[in-house]
């Protein structure tokens, strides 16, 4: 009896079970526990270049969401998440969008089953500011590439996104020239275009634009200036601001067989240290280099031995003298009032000046120009 009674519940517990999964819908058969929580789903979209993380505040667990086509979803299940951007190199995180507003980063984020939330990354913009300095304001500044340009008081400001690139050409006024130029505090060889490339900064740049035969001399440490005409001057310290001006560059003729180049320069600055000056160089023969503060000095040496005495005063006298009894053409270098007249007063200006020694300065020639260093600044003679 017993075994019967057993048998009979068992079949009724059966029966009992299979009547009760035949009322239930079809996919209830096929319904697990979610191993998260109630089934929370957040999706990140990414429009820039960068990653977002998703940490779940009390459990600490992390989803990384990168970009991706479709954007990724991720299964978070119940609780507050902390959404943190990170932009890569060149680009910043800008904004949330969709499910989320603002610029806060991170951000706590709660969303309801199926979440979705977009982050903004947008490349780094960095400014080129680019003007004419007032005291040397004969020029303008044009600007090509891919920056976008705002006229802004004395010049330029560009605004350039991070890897870009941005060339700035100096124009000069007529009859005037770009005599300095300086980038980022720094001065700069001559160049009539500075490029900017790979920007990652800021950057600044100053230009100054002289009159010909003129430069502005700023403050500074290692300024090079121009005077034009492939002239140039690079002082190693200016204490105090001034005008350098070319007064004049004499090329002369030859005698005895070398030639002669006079040049005169004032410099209404404040300097320390040896100057280097840049001449134009002919090709000429020159085996010493001669200065002074008087230009008649410099004439008056005319054998260019870097002393003025009695040979000179005889060069000067039979010079003249076989030009005028001869009706040779004018030779300028036994003018040496430059008056431009071959007299007896040449003669007195050479014996006027005889025993005067003049200073010889260390010089070098690379391709066509003639490199002087000097600490004493007025003219130069080089034979």
């Amino acid at each position: 009896m017993k075994q019967q009674l057993l048998r009979r519940t068992l079949i009724t517990t059966i029966l009992l079970t299979l009547l009760a999964f035949s009322v239930l819908p079809f996919n209830a058969l096929f319904v697990q526990a979610d191993p998260i929580g109630v089934g929370k789903f957040l999706t990140v979209e990414i429009s820039g270049e960068g990653y977002v993380t998703a940490t779940k505040v009390n459990s600490g667990e992390v989803w990384t969401y990168i970009k991706t086509n479709p954007p990724t979803e991720n299964k978070l299940g119940a609780g507050t998440v902390s959404l943190h951007a990170f932009a890569d190199e060149g680009w910043q995180f800008s904004h949330w969008e969709a499910d989320l507003a603002g610029t806060d980063n991170p951000v706590d984020y709660k969303s309801e089953k199926y979440g979705y939330v977009r982050a903004v990354f947008t490349k780094v913009i960095f400014t080129i500011t680019a003007l004419v300095s007032s005291y040397a304001p004969y020029g303008t500044i044009q600007t090509s590439g891919s920056g976008l340009v705002t006229e802004i008081e004395g010049g330029l400001s560009v605004a350039v996104e991070y890897g870009g690139s941005q060339t700035f050409t100096f124009i000069p006024a007529e009859n005037n020239h770009l005599s300095a130029i300086q980038v980022d505090g720094v001065f700069e060889a001559y160049t009539s275009s500075y490029t900017f490339s790979t920007v990652q900064d800021d950057h600044s740049l100053v230009a100054y634009f002289s009159a010909d035969g003129q430069a502005y001399v700023p403050v500074g440490s290692n300024v090079p200036v121009y005077l034009g005409n492939e002239v140039g001057l690079t002082f190693p310290s200016i204490e105090a601001s001034g005008t350098a001006t070319q007064e004049e560059i004499i090329l002369l003729g030859d005698l005895a067989g070398t030639s002669l180049i006079l040049w005169d320069v004032t410099v209404g600055a404040t300097f320390s240290g040896t100057v280097k000056v840049a001449l134009p160089y002919s090709g000429a023969s020159i085996t010493n280099v001669w200065t002074s503060s008087s230009l008649d000095a410099l004439y008056a040496d005319v054998d260019g031995s870097g002393l003025v005495d009695g040979t000179d005063v005889s060069l000067v006298a039979i010079g003249i003298k076989t030009t005028v009894s001869s009706g040779a053409e004018y030779d300028a270098q036994f003018d040496i009032n430059r008056d431009g007249e071959l007299t007896e007063d040449d003669i007195h200006l050479v014996n006027q000046y005889k025993g005067t020694v003049l200073q010889s300065l260390n010089f070098w020639i690379e391709g066509n120009i003639l490199f002087i260093e000097t600490d004493h600044f007025s003219i130069f003679r080089g034979r």
